[in-house]
């Protein structure tokens, strides 16, 4: 028996974890055992047995190159479902939020605003792709800009979608609804809409009025504190699923217990981080710190979620978590790699929110159509960590992986770049998850 040149070992306080990097169950040895026990590899040992289990000793390379070809396969398959559906309503927006790239957006590909018509054809473009291979959960998104500056849109597409799974071509419980809104035009008739059709509703907060303002304005420069919690007020008074994305700045990346504060007071669901991107870290990071802010970020998510526990982790935690402990190789942190589709203003369909990317008309697509199979999804699944060149040796990869194309691309122009703040970020959590149940025992 040999080892695999998947095994690897991290060292602590006298312990080392072994582990196999495409599926990292972790094994917990004192490190002059483990390191006696590899010098005789005996098979008496109990951990020869322990090895054995988790692929760490084989007989051969090709045992390891069929391990690391089931893993790739998997993945694949697993990206090729497209589960979520995001309907651009509009592409400009109210806020002229500091890291936003939505006004350059605008400017660059047009102020367009969604059609029913080009909605409806999206919707069953959409379910041709869920009829292939049905998910356990699907989701649809409105989206901006600010989606409510095109309300026709939204409402026309609730009842669209009420009547596609009346009739069978979407799916009826697995089927969850969002609304991502800044929410400075939500009225009682938005609210009544998100009621009867169930939409979790998630706006943008920051953080207090202060660490909010600094960054997050309305396009007149005003800050935008006040509006966004009056209509999560207005909002949970209704009894309407609330949740809140938030993004982490220079001005709150210390701050982020005090955002878990306001959240709670205002009994919000769920929430998420979102790391800067883009340019966005250009404009508001120097360069000289951007090292340090980028590691300062991932640093303030993990200390939240230590606080907090598992009983209240944000969601770019808890999906990690979900994928370490179900042995899960899932290192990508979006579903642009062919689990999304996305229909801009103007009918084109993308794979990303962000990326002007144009994969034809969503009117005139034929039948076959499968955003899964598109050239530019292949390009960007180049971006695995199974197949992107600094990964190669990176014993985090089933969890980390080189994080947002469009986020690096508009950052240096190359769309094989490693997103650095997601990537410092994930590394920390592979890091806090394999020696978790060390530590808790």
């Amino acid at each position: 028996m040999n080892m695999s040149r998947f095994l690897r070992v991290r060292q602590r306080e006298g312990w080392v974890v072994v582990f196999h990097e495409l599926h990292p169950t972790p094994l917990y040895v004192r490190t002059e055992e483990w390191w006696t026990f590899i010098a005789l590899l005996d098979e008496r040992h109990p951990f020869f047995s322990q090895l054995k289990e988790r692929a760490l000793l084989v007989t051969s390379s090709q045992e390891d190159d069929a391990e690391f070809a089931r893993v790739e396969a998997r993945l694949l398959r697993k990206l090729s479902v497209p589960r979520i559906l995001y309907f651009i309503l509009a592409q400009g927006c109210n806020f002229a939020c500091g890291y936003c790239p939505v006004p350059r957006l605008a400017r660059e590909l047009g102020d367009d605003r969604l059609t029913v018509e080009d909605m409806q054809s999206g919707l069953k473009v959409w379910s041709r792709h869920l009829a292939d291979e049905p998910p356990a959960e699907s989701h649809v998104i409105f989206y901006g800009g600010e989606p409510l500056l095109n309300k026709p849109a939204f409402y026309a597409a609730l009842a669209e979608i009420r009547q596609m799974r009346g009739a069978g071509g979407l799916p009826c419980d697995s089927l969850k609804l969002m609304l991502a809104t800044n929410g400075s035009l939500v009225d009682d008739a938005i609210i009544d809409a998100c009621l009867e059709h169930d939409v979790l509703v998630a706006l943008g907060l920051d953080g207090g009025q202060e660490t909010n303002d600094r960054y997050r304005r309305h396009a007149d420069g005003n800050g935008t504190f006040d509006v966004i919690v009056d209509a999560l007020h207005r909002l949970r008074a209704r009894g309407v699923r609330t949740a809140v994305s938030a993004s982490i700045t220079p001005a709150n990346v210390d701050r982020l217990d005090e955002l878990s504060g306001i959240l709670r007071e205002l009994g919000v669901e769920k929430f998420g981080l979102n790391f800067l991107k883009g340019r966005a870290l250009v404009d508001l990071v120097p360069l000289g710190r951007r090292e340090a802010f980028e590691r300062t970020s991932a640093e303030a998510v993990l200390r939240r979620h230590r606080a907090q526990g598992d009983e209240g982790y944000e969601y770019q935690v808890e999906k990690k978590i979900v994928a370490f402990r179900t042995g899960d190789f899932f290192p990508m942190d979006c579903t642009c790699y062919g689990n999304q589709l996305v229909v801009r203003p103007n009918g084109r369909i993308s794979n990303c929110p962000f990326s002007g990317g144009d994969l034809g008309h969503v009117r005139s697509l034929g039948s076959d159509f499968r955003i899964a199979k598109t050239e530019v999804v292949a390009a960007w699944r180049q971006r695995l960590p199974l197949r992107h060149p600094e990964f190669r040796d990176r014993d985090a990869k089933a969890l980390c992986g080189p994080g947002c194309a469009w986020g690096a691309r508009d950052l240096t122009g190359d769309e094989l770049a490693v997103d650095a703040a997601l990537t410092a970020f994930t590394e920390e959590i592979f890091d806090e998850l394999i020696w978790s149940e060390f530590t808790r025992g």
